[in-house]
């Protein structure tokens, strides 16, 4: 069973004045997080730290609308792309050089494999999901909305996953499949709406980024181990609660030892006592015999003596007599 998303950072512009969040990417195996919106700055933040560590400016921008990552190719520096509210995108190369050419964006996503797609239904406010391999007829992922903000999805989870901006502090994720199994991400205390979001994946985690929409404008950051980390984080459970089982089944045998030997203790001077009572009580015996005999001495043979030497007198008296 894979473990859910967790919130892992918040980061916060140290500028309060700065208006919604309007896009957010993830780069350089998500230890970076880049965010665009209606102040019209670019920011790079450390997902670490939740510490921003640069800013980007033009006053030619206007609202930062989309943000897009090419990475390094062919030793050619990677080149982040910014979409602007003046209907331009800003080519930002890491070599310092710039172009612009026109776009046009919307709110729509595409699996990594090409094979489903995800499109913001603004009519409706759900999020259609279509599979053209399979089937012409989307699969409507119904979320309860109070607004008629455009909001934004990414795929998740090499495709199996969707995620949705949402109103009311929370962000929706879709578990894609035969059934649809529907769970949220939350903050605690905020009912802002999360019109952006964006997604990446790394061989230990799964990366879910969302933006608040109104003012001051706070970024979320959630994750959640690979199935591979959560593989390696129950292995590393079980190795943990056998130490601490083995640990607390050795001090349970210590306690008993030293317990067995407080007894022990207590009984070798318990034998020691009992010997000391029995060696004075033959002591005690042997001087109660002692004095029975002499009493005995004293009182029958004393007595038997005189009579003897009494019989003996009136013997010789008679026989002087005649």
């Amino acid at each position: 069973m894979s473990e859910d998303y967790t919130l892992f950072a918040q980061l916060t512009p140290l500028s309060r004045a700065g208006g919604p969040v309007n896009s957010l990417l993830f780069i350089k195996d998500a230890t970076l997080l880049v965010s665009g919106g209606d102040d019209q700055v670019v920011r790079v933040w450390d997902v670490g730290s939740g510490e921003c560590l640069q800013e980007l400016r033009d006053p030619q921008w206007g609202q930062i609308t989309a943000l897009s990552w090419l990475p390094e190719q062919l030793e050619k520096p990677p080149v982040l792309f910014i979409g602007t509210g003046r209907g331009v995108v800003s080519l930002y190369p890491f070599a310092n050089e710039r172009n612009k050419v026109a776009v046009f964006t919307g709110s729509a996503a595409l699996s990594g494999d090409g094979s489903t797609k995800a499109v913001y239904n603004l009519s409706s406010g759900d999020f259609d999901v279509y599979h053209p391999t399979n089937s012409l007829t989307p699969t409507t992922l119904s979320i309860p909305t109070g607004t008629r903000l455009i909001k934004q999805c990414a795929f998740a989870e090499d495709g199996r996953t969707l995620i949705c901006g949402g109103d009311n502090g929370t962000v929706h994720v879709f578990k894609l499949g035969e059934i649809v199994e529907h769970k949220f991400l939350s903050t605690e205390g905020s009912l802002d709406t999360f019109y952006a979001v964006t997604t990446a994946s790394t061989l230990d985690y799964h990366f879910v980024a969302g933006g608040e929409s109104e003012e001051p404008a706070a970024i979320f950051v959630w994750r959640k181990p690979t199935e591979k980390r959560a593989a390696e984080n129950k292995r590393i459970r079980k190795l943990q609660a056998d130490k601490e089982t083995v640990a607390h089944q050795a001090a349970k045998k210590e306690m008993e030892t030293k317990a067995l030997k407080a007894r022990l203790a207590t009984m070798e001077e318990e034998m020691l006592r009992t010997r000391k009572r029995s060696s004075n009580t033959w002591l005690l015996a042997g001087v109660l015999v002692g004095a029975v005999f002499l009493v005995l001495r004293l009182t029958y043979l004393d007595d038997a003596n005189l009579h003897f030497y009494s019989s003996t007198l009136a013997d010789r008296f008679s026989s002087q007599v005649e």
